[in-house]
């Protein structure tokens, strides 16, 4: 192919694959990729309600609103990332990863104490393997496979997907068989009433959720292996954090799903820039992009960044045009898609375990992963059942690598004084207090006072 209709094409796949993990996320509370798993705890309330397709064409628009507005922000932005950019060393990686850690008690719907119990957990857990500072295999019990650490993925599939098949077993009928008819009271007269209706509740009635949400979503955008998987979350937990009636998010809460969705979307941009800037992916998708540039005879880095700048212009254009191409795809799908809410459960169940036993063995051709999703499935269980954080253990997981491989390469740069030798880490180690100092000076506070003040 051309150069640039290559890279059109894989940025398609990035913006159709970021928004498509939603899309399971919402209907049978799995998240088809590590960017959509906050989308399950709001999204997939609406299915038990009924709602599936409104939560479906709200996660589209949001999506590719996220997707355009951190394109066009980026595009005029591009004379300063680079020094925006550079503001960012491996203190700051650390301390970002840190603080994705320590929200996590907002994330959860659970008590601070299970929610970071599970929060390390998952971290432990992330150092199985051969660390990136040495190369000596850990905890890896002599099996060759644990080398590269456990799967993501097999994980991640295990651990909502088979967990939340365990737990509807029982079940008969469909998700959505109480409130078969609740998409249909919502009274949009067509589908271009209906559009203009969920355009309206993102951009009018919750534009400070979409713009919060895209913003965050740009800056984590920035730190490379980040990504989508931890925007969304910490998107949905600052979401969370500044709600004044936050008892409703876990419930099907609309600002939830926005706030995830556009975060989520938001990153695609600016996961690019780094890559752009510096040569360096800001993703595991931004890699497999930059390895469609090299072989089109594009090598990033600040030479190309600053002298075939408009390179950098017609990426971000081009996964604006993307985005909007989105909303078309999706919404011409949403309908279809929540035909699934009307199967029998006995239909849904026995298809979607055998699909992640299927999916993690193929990853890899290892039985290794088929094990660790059954024993991921097995933990999620449990801790549905007993109310500890799923949320948490996968944030320890996906945080544990990047914290550790950036606290061991600060402590080679200096001493612990590193981390708040610029006003920009101060900020985020006090961010960091807080956000730990925080929910536990609220629950003081709310023991202290009286029933009618709590009310």
């Amino acid at each position: 192919m051309e150069t640039w209709v290559a890279l059109s094409m894989l940025f398609a796949i990035y913006i159709g694959g970021m928004y498509g993990g939603a899309l399971t996320a919402i209907l049978l509370n799995v998240p088809g990729t590590a960017g959509a798993i906050a989308s399950t705890f709001d999204g997939y309330p609406f299915s038990l309600r009924g709602e599936a397709r409104y939560a479906i064409q709200i996660s589209v628009l949001a999506s590719a609103f996220g997707t355009m507005l951190s394109a066009l922000l980026l595009i005029l932005a591009v004379p300063i990332l680079v020094e925006v950019i550079a503001l960012f060393g491996t203190p700051e990686y650390a301390l970002v990863a840190i603080f994705g850690l320590t929200i996590i008690p907002l994330v959860s719907q659970y008590s601070m104490s299970k929610a970071l119990l599970m929060g390390g957990f998952g971290t432990l857990l992330s150092t199985v393997g051969i660390p990136v500072m040495s190369g000596t295999a850990r905890y890896s019990l002599g099996i060759l496979d644990l080398n590269d650490g456990l799967a993501f993925v097999p994980i991640l599939l295990g651990i909502f997907a088979i967990a939340e098949m365990v737990k509807l077993t029982p079940y008969e009928g469909a998700l959505g068989d109480s409130y078969a008819d609740a998409d249909t009271e919502r009274g949009a007269d067509s589908t271009g009433a209906e559009l203009l209706d969920r355009s309206e509740e993102i951009l009018v009635r919750n534009p400070i959720t979409f713009l919060r949400s895209v913003l965050t979503a740009m800056v984590i955008g920035f730190i490379p292996a980040a990504g989508g998987a931890v925007s969304n979350i910490l998107a949905y937990a600052m979401e969370k954090g500044a709600a004044s009636n936050a008892e409703t998010f876990g419930t099907g809460d609309v600002r939830g799903v926005i706030s995830a969705e556009s975060a989520n979307s938001g990153t695609i941009a600016s996961t690019l820039v780094p890559l752009l800037a510096f040569g360096i992916p800001g993703s595991p998708t931004a890699a497999v992009i930059l390895g469609g540039m090299l072989m089109h005879g594009l090598n990033p880095g600040p030479g190309l960044f600053q002298e075939s700048v408009h390179l950098s212009y017609a990426t971000f254009v081009v996964v604006g045009i993307g985005g909007l191409f989105l909303i078309a795809v999706g919404l011409l799908t949403a309908t279809q898609m929540t035909r699934l809410t009307r199967l029998e459960m006995t239909m849904i169940v026995p298809p979607v375990v055998v699909l992640c036993i299927v999916g993690s063995y193929a990853l890899s051709i290892s039985i290794v992963d088929v094990a660790q999703a059954v024993g991921a499935g097995l933990l999620g269980y449990l801790a549905i059942k007993y109310n500890y954080s799923i949320v948490g253990f996968i944030m320890g997981l996906i945080l544990g690598p990047i914290i550790e491989e950036n606290v061991h390469r600060s402590f080679a740069l200096g001493d612990v004084g590193i981390f708040v030798e610029t006003p920009l880490r101060v900020i985020l180690v006090l961010l960091i207090v807080g956000s730990l100092v925080g929910p536990v000076l609220v629950q003081l506070r709310r023991r202290g006072s009286t029933p009618a003040e709590r009310s």
